[in-house]
């Protein structure tokens, strides 16, 4: 493993270029529809925006790089001049593009105010790492991967924010005898947090970052660090099966958002389930009942601050897991209920990314529900999979077994299509088939439009 460590300022402004860019570099396996970050490994280590301003259209690592590309320190072909050893220190004799998924974390160290951005990498994974030296203590006891499939008990000589001194103790004696040396800071493991610890990475949970939210790390009396696991960008699984039904996520995703500290307290509003990602609304008050003074919401009356939190989940080998996002980071999952929307703060910033965040949930709201019938003119003609295109459907259905599951009718052919409920922003109804069905409500309908 290696630490690779770039500047905040630099990573925040490519991360600002990606975000108002409207198309993308593709990735090895096809297109791309999202902004996010690009780690180059060739002429220096930086990470780069994947938007396409009409400047660029393709990379090539072993091109001269852009002064203005966010390069790690000490690989920066610009500045170090032995920028091609500490290359090869951290990813050997590769080189190449990492498209990565860490854009959503990154932008939360960032509105954090943290100075630089830490990456862990093995050369095949990037990983956001966020703990410092000075979460370790010195003379602590500590297990590191053996690089014999096992793992050798150290004491912590010392320690920077990319690497530790360690020393061999209570292993054999051959073993013990090692001299100190030197292994990266995110391979020191806890004893009484093994479990958590597997991936070699010390990696917290956003939800460190939501206004008044606990840390993962503390979710509740019965929860126990070996009780789940972590995985990868920011992912926590849980391990014990306690979360099985609907029931439980809900109940989980309450505990979550409900926490009480020295000066102030979170609780629920409201949560809502759609697809596999969760939408909460989480109250902060003052324990002492004055105004919650906040930098990105406008304090609401009565003195509080609602705001959004965004609960990625999934299922891995039976273990519920989540990923959370607070609404200011701008998760790219945006289907929020409006009745959760309007329960939410007033921002202060028109412009910032909370704002985009909520106008997309009520531009996915805005979509029409069509009914059985309903025939559809599509703001623009729909591509299919064989060359032919459609504009103007009808509303219809197939079943599966027992499932009625819904369908479009292309005008011009008959054939049957299903849409996703993005291709209907923007439609128009031609007629409606309550309307067909009722003279009556056909003139109400027509005088309504």
């Amino acid at each position: 493993m290696a630490i690779l460590k770039f500047s905040a300022s630099a990573v925040a402004a490519q991360i600002a270029h990606a975000r108002a860019c409207k198309t993308f570099l593709p990735n090895w396996n096809g297109p791309v529809d999202r902004p996010a970050l690009i780690l180059i490994v060739g002429n220096g280590v930086h990470l780069r925006s994947n938007g396409i301003d009409g400047t660029t259209t393709r990379i090539v690592t072993t091109a001269q790089a852009d002064p203005s590309f966010a390069f790690a320190d000490g690989m920066n072909p610009f500045r170090d001049t032995d920028w091609m050893a500490q290359r090869r220190m951290a990813f050997r004799d590769l080189t190449g593009q990492f498209y990565t998924d860490i854009l959503d974390d990154v932008q939360v160290l960032i509105d954090r105010g943290r100075g630089a951005i830490r990456l862990a990498t093995d050369g095949h994974s990037i990983r956001v790492f966020v703990r410092r030296a000075s979460d370790y203590l010195i003379g602590g006891t500590y297990e590191v991967p053996s690089g014999l499939g096992g793992t050798f008990r150290v004491i912590l000589k010392d320690a920077c924010d990319t690497f530790a001194i360690v020393q061999n103790c209570g292993n054999c004696e051959d073993f013990d005898a090692m001299q100190p040396y030197r292994v990266p800071l995110d391979a020191l493991m806890e004893l009484d947090d093994r479990r958590v610890a597997q991936c070699a990475l010390s990696q917290t949970s956003i939800a460190n970052t939501l206004p008044g939210l606990r840390p993962a790390r503390d979710i509740g009396n019965n929860s126990f660090p070996n009780e789940r696991k972590d995985s990868e960008m920011g992912w926590l699984f849980y391990t014990d099966g306690r979360v099985q039904t609907y029931a439980d996520e809900k109940a989980e995703i309450a505990r979550l958002c409900t926490f009480e500290g020295d000066s102030r307290k979170t609780e629920l509003v409201k949560a809502c389930k759609v697809a596999s990602t969760w939408y909460a609304a989480a109250r902060v008050t003052n324990l002492d009942g004055t105004a919650v003074e906040d930098a990105t919401y406008i304090t609401d009356p009565d003195g509080s601050i609602t705001f959004a939190a965004v609960f990625l989940t999934a299922y891995d080998d039976g273990c519920w897991g989540y990923k959370d996002m607070e609404e200011s980071a701008g998760p790219n999952e945006s289907r929020a209920p409006l009745g959760l929307i309007e329960l939410l703060s007033d921002l202060k910033d028109p412009a910032s990314y909370a704002q985009d965040w909520r106008q997309r949930c009520r531009d996915w709201a805005s979509i029409p529900d069509y009914a059985e019938g309903d025939k559809i003119k599509l703001a623009a003609p729909v591509t299919l999979a064989d060359g032919s295109t459609c504009q103007i459907v009808t509303a219809t259905h197939y079943r599966r077994g027992r499932q009625k599951r819904r369908c479009y009718r292309i005008e011009e052919t008959g054939g049957l299509v299903r849409l996703s409920k993005a291709t209907l922003a923007g439609s128009e109804l031609l007629s409606s088939a309550k309307g067909a069905a009722s003279p009556v409500l056909a003139e109400f309908l027509a005088r309504r439009d």
